[in-house]
């Protein structure tokens, strides 16, 4: 059985402090608290085409857990280069 996703939002401050806790906090992209993505989703409706596609979690019926996440997560300590080369499908690059 294939699951998909939906854009997430969190419901409420107190998961909106854990999305961030695991995600953003530990992320290169916010590292300099300068994240276009956290940015659009405070100022963009859910439904709003500027709201980030990176923000997403399984469409799953409750009590399930939904696995919300963001796609664009990179672990402080990644190289940005490289992370941007392993992008690219005309590099060879060996995983880490």
């Amino acid at each position: 059985m294939s699951v998909g996703t939906r854009p997430y939002r969190p419901s409420n401050g107190t998961e909106g402090m854990r999305f961030d806790d695991r995600w953003c906090s530990r992320c290169v992209l916010d590292s300099d608290c300068n994240c276009e993505i956290l940015t659009r989703t405070l100022l963009y409706d859910i439904g709003d085409p500027q709201y980030p596609v990176e923000w997403i979690e399984d469409d799953v019926p409750y009590p399930q857990d939904s696995n919300p996440r963001c796609t664009a997560f990179l672990p402080i300590g990644t190289d940005l280069e490289l992370e941007e080369c392993r992008k690219d499908e005309r590099q060879m690059v060996l995983p880490l």
